[in-house]
């Protein structure tokens, strides 16, 4: 729900056993809802969010917006990505005898440790956006013979049906708007008059000092007619550099 908060207000970082995980924000958001956890990117709201819901639940839903599987797109080469998560974890890394904790769901609850593609970010914001539906993306729209006639056509192709109430799609959209207002991590991506919904991210990455800055968007907000997913590597954060 829009207006759900945390127990624990965000004062920079958060404590589960002996492991301090941080927010982006070092002197911390204070206490927020759900629409201002979104705005703001709140790591501390959403590593709550996480250990209420835990990994079978969190995955269930990433499952559910197509993250983790091939789209299906009329290309060659395409990659599934991986859902990480307690049985998928300890598979993965029964040789290096790494085992799942609980801490790690403060990870997966930020979008760490899962392996998804920009397409797959795009479907995602579009099925969230249009509030029921993924659709099977695709390149080659028609093909043509040397006189214009239209020999085959590519017609829309239904993936999944999102199971979501109309209260969350409406507390989602409104979160996801915010993002691009003023005081929100996506400000940049702003149009003035066109209402844009969108996330930014800031991945961690192994093999510099930058971060990888993601974002996603669609937009109109209203009827949305175009999904966005940006993914720029070793750049820095999401809201000033792929935004």
């Amino acid at each position: 729900r829009r207006d759900t908060r945390m127990p624990a207000p965000c004062h920079g970082a958060y404590r589960i056993g002996s492991r301090v995980a941080h927010c982006w924000k070092l002197s911390g958001h204070g206490s927020m809802n759900l629409v201002g956890a979104v705005q703001q990117s709140c790591n501390v709201y959403f590593y709550q969010v996480g250990l209420r819901l835990g990994d079978k639940v969190i995955n269930k839903y990433a499952e559910m917006l197509g993250l983790g599987y091939l789209t299906g797109i009329d290309l060659p080469g395409e990659r599934a990505g991986w859902l990480s998560g307690e049985e998928a974890y300890n598979k993965r890394f029964a040789k290096r005898k790494w085992r799942w904790t609980t801490g790690l769901v403060l990870d997966l609850a930020i979008g760490q440790t899962q392996v998804v593609t920009p397409l797959q970010l795009a479907l995602m914001v579009g099925g969230l956006t249009n509030c029921h539906s993924l659709y099977k993306p695709y390149i080659v729209k028609e093909e043509r013979s040397d006189d214009g006639a239209v020999l085959r056509q590519t017609q829309p192709e239904l993936k999944s049906r999102l199971d979501f109430k109309d209260a969350t799609v409406d507390a989602l959209k409104e979160s996801l708007e915010s993002v691009t207002r003023a005081g929100g991590t996506g400000g940049r991506a702003a149009v003035p008059g066109v209402p844009v919904g969108a996330k930014t991210g800031s991945a961690e990455n192994p093999h510099g000092d930058l971060t990888h800055a993601l974002f996603v968007a669609a937009a109109p907000m209203s009827d949305p007619v175009i999904a966005i997913a940006v993914v720029v590597e070793n750049a820095g954060h999401g809201g000033s550099v792929a935004a």
